[in-house]
């Protein structure tokens, strides 16, 4: 059994196949990581700096230690508290392609969350983008879905192969058209 098949949302339906999760490309979480890394070692540098240039004029008493240690102490806990928020957003923005329908789950901040879906059918127009050199080499963009439903268009940021996407959500949406089709067909007036 793979690992999709496992997945279970709120709101699916009784016989609703998932055929796609999708999240950020992993590079985007990177980009984060790497800033907060830097930003990390701001203090490190800082106190290097002083012990080495400032030792001379300047010999800190127990207090001026102390009022360091909780100053730096406060600073990484707002670099933990930034990392975890941006861990969230990044885990927590999924797009879920089912048989029937595409699910939008986007984390807007800690406590603002937008779930919107589309029934496959009302998919009118699939379009990926891919811009510049950097996502052309690490291969992601976005997606966007034109609808015919009340939310107009779905728009999945940042993921990994955006072409690929488009192309298995028009596979899907065709089928799901000719299911239709078959069950219009097929119905008794």
């Amino acid at each position: 059994m793979s690992n999709i098949q496992k997945i279970h949302f709120p709101g699916q339906h009784h016989n609703e196949r998932i055929f796609l999760v999708i999240r950020r490309h992993w590079l985007m979480f990177a980009k984060h990581v790497f800033w907060l890394l830097f930003m990390a070692a701001l203090p490190i540098l800082i106190l290097l700096l002083i012990n080495i240039f400032l030792t001379d004029f300047f010999v800190p008493d127990d207090f001026f230690t102390i009022l360091i240690v909780c100053g730096v102490s406060t600073y990484y806990l707002f670099i933990w508290v930034f990392f975890f928020r941006d861990f969230l957003d990044f885990y927590l923005d999924v797009w879920i392609l089912t048989d029937e329908r595409i699910v939008s789950i986007e984390q807007l901040g800690l406590f603002h969350r937008v779930v919107s879906e589309v029934n496959l059918t009302k998919i009118q127009d699939v379009t990926s983008i891919v811009r510049g050199a950097f996502a052309t080499f690490f291969n992601y963009g976005e997606t966007h879905i034109q609808s015919a439903g009340s939310e107009k268009r779905f728009i999945f940021r940042q993921i990994p192969d955006p072409n690929g996407i488009a192309r298995t959500i028009l596979t899907l949406h065709d089928s799901a058209r000719q299911s239709s089709d078959q069950y219009h067909e097929t119905r008794p007036l």
